[in-house]
């Protein structure tokens, strides 16, 4: 059995393809480029030289949160190429790579940058939810999150000092760690073994709160221009 993995919901572009009976990838590819759009079709055909496509018998996409435009790129990619190869598409959060990476011992929560003061949290302990996914803030982490536990995530990194100083050293020794290809494989391979495939017409990327774009509609401080292409409409000025 072969798998395609890719996550495409933060800065960093992941892609891994293996096989069903190793932890370790047979190709990987971590790209820090800033847009994925015009980059992800050229990383995976550079995952798969010298391997063949035909032969992939499942893909895992990671369905945010994280960068809107980048969750909707990834996703739409592993979508179409499940729906063409007929073969069983599977997703998962951001946050269950950081679990991947840290292990099932302790209580672990990650925190990921989600802008305008905010974090997008999840924390689980020995392997079982203890904190359901959500938006929250430092303050509020700060009130809630248990003695021990250990911080992941690009909103742990961000807030180091702060949460060094309430939770101690320990709590912040692997906040600058990340999931790499040889991670998003292993989170792959444990949906591939334990969970149900998803519908690649349907399946929908975790956005846990609106965009800055719907934010800036609502408040009024941007206009829609649905009237301009939409005919028989007009703008109104």
């Amino acid at each position: 059995m072969r798998i395609l993995a890719l996550d495409t919901s933060s800065e960093r572009l992941l892609l891994s393809l293996g096989d069903g009976g190793s932890d370790e990838p047979v190709a990987a590819v971590v790209s820090t480029e800033k847009n994925h759009g015009p980059g992800l079709l050229s990383h995976v055909e550079g995952l798969f030289a010298g391997q063949d496509p035909t032969q992939v018998d499942a893909i895992a996409c990671g369905r945010g949160p994280g960068s809107f435009t980048g969750i909707r790129i990834g996703l739409s990619f592993a979508k179409t190429f499940a729906y063409v190869r007929r073969i069983p598409l599977y997703t998962f959060d951001l946050f269950d790579l950081y679990f991947t990476l840290a292990g099932p011992s302790g209580p672990v929560w990650v925190l990921e940058d989600a802008r305008r003061g905010e974090l997008y949290v999840a924390g689980r302990i020995n392997g079982s939810n203890m904190r359901e996914s959500g938006v929250t803030t430092l303050e509020g982490v700060l009130e809630t999150a248990p003695a021990g536990v250990r911080f992941f995530g690009s909103g742990a990194k961000l807030h180091l000092e702060q949460l060094r100083g309430h939770f101690g050293e320990a709590s912040v020794v692997d906040a600058e760690r990340l999931p790499d290809a040889t991670t998003l494989h292993r989170a792959a391979l444990h949906l591939y073994f334990d969970a149900e495939p998803c519908n690649p017409v349907t399946a929908e990327p975790l956005y846990l709160r609106a965009s800055d774009a719907e934010v800036n509609l609502a408040s009024g401080k941007i206009r829609s221009s649905w009237s301009r292409v939409v005919p028989g409409h007009h703008r109104e000025e």
